[in-house]
């Protein structure tokens, strides 16, 4: 879906380039300025555009939907609250609508001490209807098993894991959302993917399909 935005001078300024499906980074930055005047359907793009990524990132960490509706409601009721407070400069709306959810992702671990576990996203162990049923099977296989070994990762080495394979967010934002040092979010990602590939290969008997990123 293509969303045509008005012309918007603060455009000038942001990079040219695609921030979510459909709708440029350029349109984004419309959306917020047009959300902080008080526009409501502005922020109703907006909310609609993240919802999936918000809520599919504090899913992960929760594994809880009930708990994750009410962490993704939340997390949007702060960024409308807090839209004074968000700078174009050095960030994306994405990225700082992902480190609300983080933080109350946070918050809530500390007050309740839930013990969270891995999740992959709906589908991730679903083959191409394409695919021949031994395919199938044997994808199948290989994602539950790497689903496994993924419970055995750090709780961030999970998060950066998501966040920059099924969320597909540049390290800079990553690093943005998590606090860390550019470098380090490369870092804490490599250790991760050997991690994971060793843990996995150790499980599957050596298979060595798990491919280095």
């Amino acid at each position: 879906m293509t969303i045509a935005i008005e012309a918007c001078p603060r455009a000038a300024f942001v990079p040219a380039q695609r921030a979510t499906d459909g709708m440029s980074t350029e349109d984004v930055w419309c959306l917020v300025d047009r959300a902080r005047q008080g526009d409501q359907f502005a922020f109703s793009m907006l909310y609609e555009q993240h919802f999936d990524s918000v809520f599919g990132y504090v899913l992960v960490r929760t594994k809880d939907r009930s708990l994750t509706e009410e962490i993704t409601s939340e997390t949007f009721l702060k960024a409308f609250r807090r839209l004074d407070s968000l700078s174009y400069h050095g960030t994306s709306f994405r990225a700082w609508v992902m480190t609300i959810a983080r933080n109350l992702v946070i918050d809530d671990a500390k007050s309740a001490r839930r013990r969270y576990e891995v999740f992959l996203p709906e589908g991730f162990d679903a083959p191409s209807d394409t695919a021949d049923p031994a395919a199938q099977l044997c994808a199948r296989a290989e994602a539950a098993a790497i689903r496994d070994c993924m419970q055995w990762l750090t709780p961030d080495q999970r998060e950066c894991l998501h966040l920059r394979f099924f969320e597909h967010l540049p390290v800079e934002e990553v690093a943005r959302i998590m606090r860390r040092r550019d470098v380090a979010v490369r870092v804490l990602q490599m250790r991760a993917v050997r991690r994971l590939r060793d843990l996995y290969c150790a499980d599957s008997g050596g298979s060595k399909r798990l491919a280095r990123q």
